[in-house]
């Protein structure tokens, strides 16, 4: 890799969400200036709203329209801090450990600060009060389940409750066909991230 290229940042990755948001934002904006442009194209050479450029201009609002909603959707999220990371990072050996989550559904919005996975157990962790864990632990296992992966999934807003089932799940040993098994489980769970 060259010195001024910069690696990709993946779902699950720190720094996801901040760079996630940069990206929405900057294609909103190019959408939208994409929208501006072929109106004024349209309206200036034809000195009428009715015209092929109008046209052009609706139908590019609609993805502009996809962009937006998406980066307003995760406008109020922030990355979890490098310290905050750090911390984790510790108490995950052997652990698959994914941060920056927004878990969506059809009814709700999850922010979920980290997901461990390790022998077919899941265990989140989020500090928001209002988080509905009962409902986010139904709503990843039925998800799992639906792709053929039987996990149990354990929500909580605890850090030394997360840090320490970090600690328990590092301790057990797996084996190569489970690490797979594990690793189809984490690609599964990052479907579900916005």
């Amino acid at each position: 890799m060259k010195k001024n290229e910069k690696k990709k940042i993946k779902k699950g990755d720190y720094g996801y969400l901040c760079a996630r948001k940069k990206r929405l934002g900057m294609i909103t904006l190019f959408c939208l200036g994409m929208v501006v442009a072929f109106f004024l194209t349209g309206y200036l050479t034809t000195k009428t709203r009715n015209n092929l450029f109008t046209i052009i201009a609706i139908l590019s609002a609609l993805p502009a329209a996809k962009f937006a909603a998406s980066f307003l959707v995760l406008l109020p999220y922030q990355n979890v801090s490098l310290e905050e990371y750090q911390r984790v990072s510790e108490h995950a050996k052997n652990v698959l450990l994914f941060t920056d989550l927004v878990i969506t559904t059809g009814e709700k919005t999850l922010p979920t600060l980290f997901i461990a996975v390790h022998n077919s157990s899941v265990c989140g962790y989020t500090k928001e009060k209002k988080y509905d864990t009962a409902y986010a632990e139904e709503f990843l296992t039925k998800n799992l389940t639906t792709n053929g992966q039987k996990a149990t999934v354990k929500i909580v807003k605890e850090e030394k409750v997360f840090l320490h089932r970090l600690d328990a799940m590092g301790q057990v040993a797996t084996e190569e066909k489970q690490q797979k098994k594990d690793q189809r489980i984490g690609e599964i769970l990052l479907t579900l991230i916005m």
